[in-house]
């Protein structure tokens, strides 16, 4: 593994780079997105659903636990920041939402991160030290050759 760091200094940023990971996506892909209140997870999430075709307002599912948007491929967005125990999201079958027409995008991963697959994207969001910009922080495993596809394509964003 090896982590992928860039910096958005604007939400139009932010959302770009969701635009490149959503123009990568395929069918089957789990996209685990972690970070505090306003890291930009949705921002982020919006630029994905932007790529894949989906229009209309792409929101956080807090209280629905989980939002899914149609379009050539189905994204399936959840938010787990109200669970407070593993079972509780095993309970939700997320798992069982991700087929080749499917794209999972949770928010507040790591209230389930032992559950998810090694295959999953793991994209870490927080402030900087001034709170003003943006660190996104993309887990690539070396050994998949997809991530290593990811990486190329984000190379136009590093600085």
């Amino acid at each position: 593994m090896t982590t992928y760091e860039l910096l958005s200094k604007e939400s139009e940023t932010t959302l770009e780079i969701g635009r490149t990971i959503g123009r990568w996506c395929k069918g089957e892909d789990l996209l685990l997105l972690h970070g505090p209140f306003g890291a930009g997870k949705t921002v982020l999430t919006q630029g994905i659903a932007e790529a894949l075709g989906i229009t209309g307002p792409i929101r956080s599912p807090s209280f629905t636990l989980m939002s899914t948007y149609k379009a050539d491929l189905t994204l399936a967005h959840w938010d787990l920041f109200r669970l407070s125990s593993i079972h509780e999201v095993w309970d939700l079958g997320i798992l069982d939402q991700i087929d080749e027409k499917t794209i999972c995008v949770i928010e507040w991963a790591e209230k389930g991160s032992e559950l998810f697959p090694e295959t999953a994207l793991d994209i870490d969001m927080d402030y900087t030290e001034d709170y003003e910009d943006r660190i996104i922080k993309i887990e690539i495993d070396t050994s998949n050759p997809r991530h290593l596809e990811l990486s190329e394509i984000l190379n136009r964003f590093k600085k």
